[in-house]
């Protein structure tokens, strides 16, 4: 008994009721309520975005020091690759110096014909 008791006290009966909410609502209150829900979903997707554009924003910072790190190894790479060039470059020069030398020494032997 006490189960239906509650059952019925849960239960609404509209027709009771619609005579309690028979006020229409006007033009400026449904502008009103449609101006801030407009509001609502404004400041809400203006929240995610700003989320998204921190987040874009972090990305690419992080991109940019990865690309920064990058370029300051590769020129490292070249510059060691530049001075090792340099030294060769050297290297041949004092060798075709010695050549050169060499031949001249040859030459004036008489070996060299």
């Amino acid at each position: 008994m006490e189960i239906e008791k509650d059952v019925k006290e849960n239960i609404i009966n509209f027709a009771k009721v619609k005579g309690k909410y028979c006020k229409k609502i006007s033009e400026d209150e449904i502008n009103a309520l449609f101006m801030g829900l407009i509001k609502i979903v404004k400041k809400s997707a203006q929240d995610d975005f700003e989320d998204e554009l921190k987040e874009e924003c972090f990305s690419a910072t992080e991109n940019f020091r990865q690309c920064l790190m990058e370029l300051n190894a590769s020129q490292m790479e070249l510059k060691k690759e530049k001075d090792l060039k340099q030294v060769l470059l050297e290297r041949l020069e004092l060798q075709q110096e010695q050549i050169c030398l060499l031949l001249k020494k040859l030459a004036t032997k008489g070996e060299w014909k």
